[in-house]
């Protein structure tokens, strides 16, 4: 005596699809036993997927054909090899394609997109790639996903690249608003240090940091590392355009008196010399007086 696994239609118990043999359960004799393995587990939910997809296939049949039905025009071309990769195996599947022999549009698509793989896997696979190495990811999906394809770093690295560059796009920043004119803006700037994480090169970092205010209290931020700015002072003649600064704007700069600085200032086009802001100021007055 054993047991199996059907998928049974509701209303109809005529419609019955044999997924899987269990085999005959017994009474565990270990706390291991008790349950399915994970390969078990894994070959049923690939069975269930087949099974799924076989319905999903005579589904898109029977669309076809009642298509057909309502429209003289159409007729089938023939049927698309679909195979698609998912978390529990890949789903291979022929699509019914139409074609319009009269006048009209263009045919009905059955399954709409071109992709290989389901985006619910691409985007586990892209998760797990940005988590940690590619190799270990691809390493990961071999194991917990064995009915799975996908599974080579070069195509995790590929996944992580794709999404991505699809969140890129769907998250363009909006189109700037035409800035007010501001007739003054206080410009505050300083250098500082971060600690390299890297094992190679430097062990710190000069990063550019700054605050601009104009004069109806809009604030812009800015800071980068100096090694990777070309050139540094972009961000101040960026940060400047952003509060509206036209030929007309007076521009007072306040650093430490650092003539690196100073001179990022003279090329953002700032020509009025800066005010030493208090803080450095009254550093400096101390290390005079002592």
């Amino acid at each position: 005596m054993g047991w199996k696994l059907e998928l049974v239609e509701t209303g109809s118990a005529s419609h019955r699809i044999e997924v899987a043999s269990l085999g005959e359960i017994v009474a565990p004799a270990d706390v291991d036993d008790i349950g399915l393995d994970h390969d078990t587990a894994q070959r049923m939910l690939g069975d269930i997927q087949r099974a799924v997809v076989a319905l999903q296939e005579a589904a898109l049949q029977a669309e076809a054909a009642r298509l057909r039905r309502y429209d003289p025009t159409l007729r089938l071309k023939d049927f698309r090899r679909r195979s698609i990769r998912s978390l529990h195996g890949t789903m291979t599947l022929r699509v019914p394609r139409l074609v319009r022999v009269g006048p009209g549009g263009s045919p009905p698509t059955l399954l709409i997109g071109s992709a290989r793989a389901t985006a619910q896997f691409q985007h586990l696979r892209a998760r797990l790639g940005a988590w940690m190495s590619f190799r270990a990811a691809a390493g990961l999906i071999r194991e917990l996903f064995p009915l799975a394809s996908g599974g080579c770093p070069e195509t995790v690295r590929q996944s992580v690249l794709d999404v991505a560059s699809d969140i890129a796009v769907q998250h363009q920043p909006a189109a700037p608003e035409a800035m007010a004119p501001a007739g003054t803006i206080d410009l505050g700037m300083d250098t500082t240090f971060v600690r390299n994480c890297a094992p190679d090169g430097p062990r710190h970092h000069e990063v550019l940091i700054g605050v601009a205010m104009a004069d109806d209290r809009r604030i812009r931020r800015f800071g980068g590392v100096i090694a990777a700015l070309d050139p540094p002072h972009r961000l101040i003649t960026g940060a400047l355009q952003q509060l509206g600064r036209d030929l007309d704007t007076t521009i007072t700069a306040f650093t430490d008196g650092d003539q690196m600085l100073r001179g990022y200032l003279l090329k953002a086009g700032i020509q009025e010399q800066p005010v030493l802001d208090w803080p450095h100021l009254a550093r400096r007055v101390a290390r005079q007086s002592g």
